[in-house]
């Protein structure tokens, strides 16, 4: 269990280290003149799509 608690552990440092630079990018793009779209809200979004993702891995994860 403590290996378990430490991987999540890893797994949000890497995420806080990683995630602002990368969604500070996505929130520039979408407000700049080179967006399709202005979107300013498109970092919480793309979030949104690693969220489902990561409860999708962890659903089938779960089943085996």
């Amino acid at each position: 269990m403590e290996a378990a608690e430490g991987m999540v552990t890893n797994l949000q440092s890497l995420a806080g280290i990683v995630a602002p630079p990368v969604l500070t990018a996505i929130f520039g793009y979408f407000i700049s003149e080179k967006a399709p779209v202005y979107l300013p809200g498109a970092a919480f979004f793309f979030r949104v799509l690693l969220i489902f993702f990561a409860a999708g891995v962890a659903a089938r994860a779960d089943r085996q």
